[in-house]
């Protein structure tokens, strides 16, 4: 990350921490938190907030889209295809998933013959 842009994101990361102070059950902040310590690199930070928000909202997909990238980043690719094959149950119209999910199946499940 560029250094304005990983200053952007700390300061970014310190507000909802503050919002989240106020009202801790207000997952929306939660959910942006975990974006943004995902795109930093703190990966167990982010899984927290992912854990609190799908405890409060199992079917907040942009969280779960959110999960799902995690789990394929450290090399959890079958744990990453249910995710995503989720998140196409819950919302069918979201971009980008279905070409994930044929990528992930591919490497899973193996090609077709």
């Amino acid at each position: 990350l560029a250094l304005q842009q990983a200053k952007n994101i700390d300061v970014s990361i310190e507000l909802l921490s503050a919002i989240i102070k106020i009202n801790p059950e207000y997952f929306e902040a939660r959910g942006r938190r975990g974006a943004l310590y995902f795109q930093k690199g703190d990966m167990n930070s982010a899984m927290k907030d992912i854990r609190r928000v799908l405890a409060v909202e199992p079917r907040h997909f942009q969280v779960l889209v959110g999960l799902g990238n995690i789990l394929q980043q450290v090399g959890e690719d079958k744990k990453a295809l249910a995710v995503f094959r989720r998140v196409l149950q819950i919302y069918p119209q979201v971009e980008k998933i279905p070409e994930i999910v044929k990528t992930l199946e591919e490497k899973v499940e193996g090609r077709g013959i």
